[in-house]
Formats: structure tokens, C-alpha cells, sequence
């Protein structure tokens, strides 16, 4: 059934190309990529992405004394690593 033929294509595309089904937003601050107007040299316009830019981090939680896998941009990464990870979350909800 195709269905089924479907899940196993996913399943194998996940594990063959790392892939992930995740959207490309900021775990802590939400932030998400925009959208606007590629614009050529004779002023035609056409719709493109602006995506921002989003590492995948391990991050050292003090309260609970153990690593997290994040999701966060760079910007947020940078504030992480001044102001510590609790502080980050707690001033971003």
C-alpha cells in the first residue's frame, strides 16, 4: 500500500542522510527564518527565504547536571554562553 511505502521511505531518507523532520526555529528564543523578495539587477522580484542561522549544541545544564542537545541560533548560542543557560531560558519565555 502506498502509505506504507511512504513511511519506509522516510524512515530510510531519515537514517541514510541524517536528516531532520524538526522545523528550522529556535528552541529557546523561537525565532524563525522570514520571507521576502529576491530582487535582480532589473528589479524583477521573486519570493526567496531568509533562514537564520541554527547549530545544533550540546549544552551543560547546571540545575540538572547533565548535557542537552539544543537547537538554538547563534545569536542566542553567544548569550548562552554570557549570561548561562537558565538565565537564557528564564528571560526568553
Amino acid at each position: 500500500s502506498p502509505p506504507c511505502i511512504l513511511k519506509y521511505f522516510l524512515i530510510f531518507f531519515i537514517s541514510r542522510y541524517n536528516y531532520s523532520l524538526m522545523s528550522r526555529k529556535d528552541q529557546i528564543t523561537g525565532k524563525k527564518g522570514k520571507s521576502g523578495n529576491k530582487v535582480s539587477h532589473s528589479h524583477r522580484k521573486s519570493k526567496r527565504r531568509f533562514s537564520i542561522n541554527l547549530i545544533r549544541k550540546r549544552v551543560w545544564d547546571e540545575e540538572k547536571g547533565h548535557y542537552i542537545t539544543l537547537k538554538v541560533s547563534n545569536k542566542t548560542l553567544r548569550t548562552i554562553k554570557k549570561k548561562g543557560l537558565s538565565t537564557t531560558v528564564r528571560d526568553n519565555k
